[in-house]
């Protein structure tokens, strides 16, 4: 049996992201901190509604008039 070529790490993919949080946070106050997760969320939050928006209206009838 052939060995499996992996395409995509996930554990390299998690690794990668947290270097960059690591970098964008590493010399950032309190408060800083605090702000990038609190932006960072907001903006998750808005993706999230977006894509539900989208969802939905794929799963909804058409209306024709």
């Amino acid at each position: 049996m052939a060995p499996k070529i992996k395409t995509f790490d996930c554990v390299e993919m998690k690794h990668r992201g947290a270097e960059l949080v690591r970098k964008d946070i590493e010399s950032a106050s309190f408060e800083e901190e605090l702000k990038y997760w609190q932006e960072g969320t907001e903006e998750l939050r808005k993706r999230q509604e977006l894509l539900k928006q989208k969802q939905d209206e794929k799963l909804s009838p058409k209306k024709t008039d």
